[in-house]
């Protein structure tokens, strides 16, 4: 029987570290990788060590579907980080691109849409995006040249399709 989960191998730890530092983040020492992948591949993160161990021996006879924190996904062999592990990473210090916007940004980020910035972005950076309390919202992406801060995926995602 196939591992369902493995450790990521030298091109996925590429592509997620890639886009982790878009987004000034790091994944604690402590934190472990694994990756879920039937029809396609998906990051787990997970913490303590035995666990680790116990779930990858679990996956070689049993269907393990998940384990730890969902970091996000593979699509044609790009890593799309997920809002879980972003927020997660935010809360232990370990994410620095945040972006706080006004309770009228908040509510249009939250509807799906993208928003505008006061300067234009000399590269291209991931952030999370805060309200004034510092809630989390979700993920956008700045465009180089430009003002605007695509969204990527936000809360409101969940209400508007019922993820």
């Amino acid at each position: 029987m196939m591992d369902i989960l493995r450790p990521p191998n030298n091109l996925e730890k590429q592509e997620i570290l890639k886009e982790l530092n878009k987004i000034g983040a790091s994944i604690p020492q402590k934190y472990l990788m694994c990756i879920h992948e039937l029809k396609y591949a998906e990051l787990f993160i997970i913490k303590d060590n035995l666990l680790h161990e116990t779930v990858y021996e679990i996956s070689k006879f049993h269907n393990v579907y998940f384990a730890g924190i969902y970091g996000g996904s593979f699509k044609n062999k790009k890593f799309k980080l997920s809002l879980d592990l972003a927020e997660h990473l935010y809360r232990l210090g370990k994410l620095n691109n945040t972006l706080v916007v006004n309770d009228r940004l908040a509510a249009k980020f939250l509807y799906g849409k993208d928003i505008t910035l006061e300067r234009i972005a000399d590269k291209e950076s991931l952030f999370l995006i805060l309200n004034t309390k510092k809630d989390v919202l979700g993920i956008g992406k700045t465009v180089v040249g430009s003002r605007v801060i695509i969204n990527l995926v936000d809360k409101g995602w969940y209400l508007r399709r019922g993820g």
